[in-house]
């Protein structure tokens, strides 16, 4: 049954049948977005750079939360999203709501053009499927204190799906990369696979960028890794606690584990 979600002042439909007892049983957007508090600086980042003549891209949409509330937002929206079965609840809302300027891209964001396995974690639709079932580490560290996961959870379920570059998706598309607003990313731990290769893109155009860093599936090396891509490239990193944007260092991130980062340049560049 199609509900009406109101978040922030903004509403959409939705077709809500993902419920988890003791989680969301009455669905996710019911729940979680428009009852609860899910990720409530998520959608507090999305309004600060929300402009009517630029473009969000979103890397793991899953069923659409924040697609839908970004897309009032934004001159046009670009997501990603390969599982199957999220795919499935996500088409449907998007049509639901009538979005002609959402492009959905149904590939994995990667370095190449091909296929690239998916899944671990457990059942598809979860929203936990990675691209880290692409690293050995991942497979053999299961056991790691601290991490979510076992060695049946993340070598099951795993499936190839078609994968894309950034590059490629500007160009089919035609669209600027200096007109992007925002990326955000939330994908899992797969920002270990995908964020190397878009370094060059992101050091040439500079958007402003949104991670949600895994630790319960990375390593510290890895950590440290992604972290030292994007303090190369941006000068200002911060997070949002209680409402208010509140300054990272590398240290401290990795220090005190900080889930939720934004990257940006308050030097304009040729």
């Amino acid at each position: 049954m199609e509900k009406t979600i109101k978040k922030r002042n903004i509403a959409f439909k939705v077709l809500d049948n993902h419920r988890i007892e003791g989680y969301c049983p009455n669905g996710f957007f019911t729940d979680c977005i428009q009852n609860g508090d899910w990720e409530e600086e998520t959608f507090i980042i999305l309004e600060k750079y929300a402009t009517t003549n630029k473009v969000y891209i979103d890397v793991g949409a899953w069923i659409g939360p924040t697609v839908l509330f970004a897309a009032q937002l934004y001159e046009n929206v670009v997501c990603f999203e390969p599982d199957p079965i999220a795919l499935l609840t996500l088409e449907y809302n998007l049509l639901i709501n009538d979005f002609e300027h959402v492009i959905l891209e149904k590939k994995a964001l990667a370095g190449h053009v091909g296929t690239i396995k998916f899944g671990g974690n457990w059942e598809m639709g979860n929203s936990e499927s990675t691209l880290l079932v692409n690293d050995a580490t991942f497979l053999s560290k299961y056991d790691v204190e601290g991490q979510r996961g076992t060695y049946k959870s993340r070598t099951e379920n795993s499936i190839e799906v078609p994968s894309i570059t950034i590059e490629k998706v500007m160009d089919t598309h035609a669209i600027d990369p200096k007109t992007i607003a925002l990326i955000k990313m939330d994908i899992e731990g797969g920002e270990y696979i995908v964020l190397p290769a878009m370094k060059d893109f992101l050091q040439t155009n500079q958007p402003n960028f949104y991670l949600s860093l895994h630790f319960v599936y990375l390593l510290d090396f890895q950590v440290d890794e992604i972290l030292a891509i994007l303090f190369q490239i941006y000068n200002r990193c911060y997070t949002i606690i209680d409402g208010k944007e509140l300054e990272m260092t590398k240290i401290e991130i990795m220090q005190e584990k900080i889930e939720h980062l934004v990257f940006e340049n308050t030097i304009e560049h040729p």
